[in-house]
């Protein structure tokens, strides 16, 4: 049995070991295109639409304020900023990552010397790889909010497992860091308000179950306290936050674009079904939409909110809703399945971008921005964007069936079945986002909203590698 054990153990590392190679090799391949682009692309600008932020354009004011002391356009300091940004995450997160699965039992992963060495050039080589992935990269070079809320929300990630699972306390220091880089992805982008708090209560309820299973009643009250008072103040940020965006939007400041949920639903339930099948409706919805308003929706998926939404807005005034309602229930009586089946792969395509993409380039996806943001990126060297793009969904694509392989391996020996609950605490918030963005409408799937879960997805990847890189034996040098 022993010596059956023995023999399970040396083939697991020996496939982790080949695995690891071939990771490495291929990665770096993508890190060499990612540069060669981002060189031939440093000097223009997606032409996105501007972005629906509270914070960003002040970003841009400053980056403005540079380009006029500086002989560069100003987008320039963006993108080193983005990138900048982007690399310090992922350089921060991967250091809590090796700290949980490889330490020594104290939190201290990396002896001195040569492994310390080892440690700071494979982090720096991972980063490398996320920011090269093409959706990442896409963002990092464009005047958008994505690439910085979702660097912020990794680093709140990092913060959460390094309390949650080494330091295995959650200090002072550490609620204000989670505070402030949630307030700040709030103000990016309003839906973080949601996102950017799901680290924080993860990490103040962590400190709670902790502090309910303290060793005496006096230590347990105690803990209880301190986790109160953490509480207390991030509810206070999300009251204070909130306030921010009213008042914002009371003085017209700012105003929200992305849809409620009844709009939302509506989309989701009506573009692809009702608003193409005219036969399915009722009297009421045909006097309610003039038939201009109804092709237009059904010719392009942005004109549900530019377009039929104000129209609805206007012309029933406050039983909008009621209409919204009775246009949902139409189309759910009679396109149930469809629209199960278009939400799922909305969800699948936030869930695992980089594979729905490649389906969707192929000519077998369905109505999303895919196509859009693939023509903004190729622009100006449409050549090389090509070859990258390619490279990457089907680097990707092999790249995960290899780590699947890897994990199947090395949860048969045990190694990685303990951290199931890493795994649980990093998959909440980009669960919510997947379905928070499937519900906002159907035909406008935008991988460039989930940035971080295609971070994660690579990151786990990367898994392979660790091992090698905390022996020492990786060839980084």
């Amino acid at each position: 049995m022993k010596n059956a054990e023995s023999g399970m153990r040396k083939l697991t590392k020996h496939i982790i070991a080949v695995a690891g190679r071939i990771l490495f090799m291929g990665f770096t391949v993508q890190i060499i295109f990612g540069i060669v682009w981002m060189a031939v692309n440093f000097a223009h600008c997606q032409q996105f639409e501007e972005a629906d932020s509270l914070l960003y354009p002040a970003v841009l004011m400053i980056a403005k304020g540079m380009g006029r002391i500086f002989p560069v356009p100003y987008y320039c300091f963006v993108y080193i900023f983005q990138a900048g940004l982007c690399l310090y995450s992922v350089y921060f997160f991967e250091g809590v990552i090796l700290a949980v699965f490889f330490s020594d039992g104290t939190g201290a992963t990396w002896n001195a010397g040569r492994r310390a060495a080892h440690s700071r050039l494979f982090r720096l080589w991972s980063a490398m790889a996320v920011a090269t992935a093409v959706p990442v990269m896409q963002c990092v070079m464009a005047l958008l909010p994505y690439s910085l809320t979702g660097s912020l929300l990794l680093t709140e990630l990092g913060i959460v497992i390094k309390t949650i699972f080494v330091k295995k306390r959650l200090s002072v220091q550490d609620i204000v860091k989670l505070l402030i880089l949630w307030a700040l992805s709030a103000l990016l982008l309003h839906e973080y308000l949601l996102f950017g708090a799901l680290p924080t209560v993860i990490a103040t309820a962590a400190q709670f179950f902790r502090a309910a299973a303290g060793p005496s009643s006096k230590e347990r009250i105690t803990g209880l306290k301190r986790a109160a008072y953490k509480a207390a103040a991030a509810a206070v940020v999300l009251g204070m936050l909130s306030a921010v965006y009213g008042v914002c939007e009371s003085r017209g400041i700012y105003e929200e674009k992305n849809p409620n949920l009844i709009k939302g639903l509506f989309s989701r339930t009506c573009l692809t079904t009702v608003l193409w099948d005219w036969d399915t409706w009722t009297d009421e919805l045909v006097d309610g939409l003039a038939w201009e308003v109804r092709y237009s929706a059904a010719y392009y998926a942005d004109n549900i909110t530019l377009e039929v939404e104000p129209y609805i807005d206007e012309r029933y005034g406050g039983s909008a809703n009621e209409f919204y309602l009775s246009t949902i229930s139409t189309a759910w009586q009679s396109y149930r399945t469809d629209i199960i089946h278009e939400t799922l792969w909305d969800i699948a395509g936030y869930a695992i971008s980089p594979v729905i993409i490649r389906r969707q380039l192929s000519g077998l996806g369905y109505m999303s921005l895919t196509a859009r943001n693939y023509d903004m990126m190729k622009r100006t060297a449409p050549r090389l964007t090509k070859y990258y793009v390619n490279f990457f969904l089907d680097w990707f694509i092999a790249a995960l069936v290899i780590a699947a392989v890897c994990a199947v391996f090395a949860a048969a020996d045990k190694m990685i079945r303990k951290h199931a609950a890493v795994a649980a605490a990093l998959s909440v918030a980009p669960a919510c986002m997947c379905v928070r963005y499937a519900l906002m409408g159907a035909g406008i799937m935008d991988y460039k909203r989930t940035l971080i879960i295609t971070a994660l997805w690579i990151i786990f990847i990367q898994f392979p590698i660790f091992g090698q890189a905390y022996r020492g034996e990786a060839d980084f040098e």
